[in-house]
């Protein structure tokens, strides 16, 4: 699973999902979009399958300011080529919300280009892959399915009913999608449209609940639900729903104690996606808290009891980011949020313990960019993570593009900046097969 277009998300989003909770919402459903629509209300969002010779990533000190073009990187390698030439990757890419665009970039070493399009009137707000498939979640409802190795869209529904705000898929014909300012769930067919459940995961009696993030483990749907309104947050609700039966059968409100004092923390505004720390069998659970008073947490949570495991680093002292985790080198890539002078992204290494701690690794970080985002990934194997920048200020130290960064020797490979994108990137996801 991947992240989405975070800022977009937890900006833009949640202004409309305030407003959606002031009206009364009406029946919910899904439409196939029809083959022709008004063109004044069409974004067309090319999608590319870019195979690029040599990989085409530029050096990673690339100084290219805000995206300008890249000095050859010279060396043994071939022209435009570096180390990370040896990734063996398919990523999707979005682009901002005034280009609205994706592409499809294979790194590797044989060259090809499809243009596909996808008719959408928003931007892009998750995206994740299963099976080599792409699924890419558009603000205004818009749901593409595309193939990863052909290139091509699949299908493409558009899903009524609010804002939504994140998606998991099951398989090609089950896929969960949440809504911004709901505690429902819908469970749909992709390929079709069909609503196959609804899925409500708020505690009797409880209001303002609206479910985040979800991680599918076998035929468990992981939920990570805010309680309260954005403005007034009161803390996160987890919910284990069993997806054959549609039944919640766990759910507990997670709270932080601190093990000295024994004072409770609630976790607020838990808008980051859920992390697997598979061997520990827990799962992380990042909330964003509410600035300044409360700068958020991230949560380890026993998979079984739903118990939280307080420990002291679990706090951020900083503005709390997403996390992916390197199950081979037991590494957690961070991200840390700062407001000085402007909203800023550090990602930091750290080391799992013995003992399930996570401390901090020998760098304190490793990429700098200054602006806000959430849009962290990992490989299917854990050795690269990727984190698009799109550099809304219009300050950037290494350019716009897509950073990978080589989990194992703590170091940043050579970017994929915006000029061999073509668009400003905001949010990245690995192909899964």
């Amino acid at each position: 699973m991947v992240g989405g277009n975070r800022w977009l998300r937890h900006v833009v989003a949640p202004i409309a999902a305030g407003a959606a909770e002031t009206r009364e919402r009406g029946g919910r459903g899904i439409a196939v979009r029809v083959a022709m629509r008004c063109v004044a209300r069409i974004v067309r969002v090319y999608v590319a399958l870019i195979t690029v010779a040599g990989c085409g990533l530029a050096p990673s000190n690339d100084g290219s300011g805000a995206g300008g073009k890249a000095d050859d990187p010279g060396g043994d390698h071939p022209p435009g080529c570096s180390v990370a030439c040896d990734l063996d990757e398919t990523i999707l890419v979005a682009g901002s919300e005034e280009s609205g665009r994706l592409a499809i970039e294979r790194l590797g070493s044989e060259p090809g280009h499809i243009d596909l399009d996808v008719e959408t009137g928003g931007f892009f707000v998750d995206g994740t892959s299963r099976d080599g498939l792409f699924y890419a979640l558009f603000s205004d409802g818009v749901l593409a399915t595309i193939d990863g190795n052909q290139g091509t869209v699949v299908s493409e529904v558009t899903i009524e009913g609010g804002a939504p705000f994140a998606l998991e898929a099951r398989s090609p014909a089950e896929l969960y999608v949440s809504f911004a300012a709901s505690a429902v769930i819908a469970r749909i067919d992709p390929a079709s449209g069909e609503v196959l459940a609804d899925i409500d995961i708020a505690p009797d009696g409880v209001a303002d609940v609206a479910a985040r993030h979800m991680l599918l483990l076998g035929d468990q749907l992981y939920v990570a639900a805010s309680l309260g309104t954005r403005l007034a947050p009161r803390g996160t609700h987890l919910a284990v729903v069993d997806v054959v039966s549609g039944a919640v059968v766990r759910r507990a409100d997670l709270v932080w104690q601190d093990p000295d004092s024994g004072a409770r923390r609630p976790a607020l505004n838990p808008d980051l996606p859920l992390v697997l720390d598979e061997p520990r069998h827990r799962l992380f659970v990042g909330a964003k808290g509410k600035r300044p008073s409360d700068t958020g947490m991230t949560l380890k949570v026993d998979l079984e009891s739903l118990a939280v495991d307080s420990d002291p680093s679990d706090l951020s002292g900083t503005f709390n980011g997403h996390q992916v985790i390197s199950q081979p080198f037991e590494r957690v890539v961070a991200l840390e949020h700062t407001s000085t002078p402007v909203a800023s992204t550090h990602v930091a290494l750290r080391s799992i313990e013995p003992d399930g701690r996570v401390v901090p690794h020998d760098s304190p970080t490793v990429l700098d960019l200054f602006e806000e985002t959430d849009g962290l990934s990992i490989n299917g194997d854990g050795t690269v993570a990727m984190l698009a920048n799109s550099c809304p200020a219009g300050f950037c130290i290494s350019g716009i593009g897509v950073n990978f960064i080589d989990v194992e020797n703590a170091a940043v490979l050579p970017k994929l900046t915006r000029d061999r994108i073509g668009f400003s990137p905001v949010d990245s996801v690995f192909l899964r097969d």
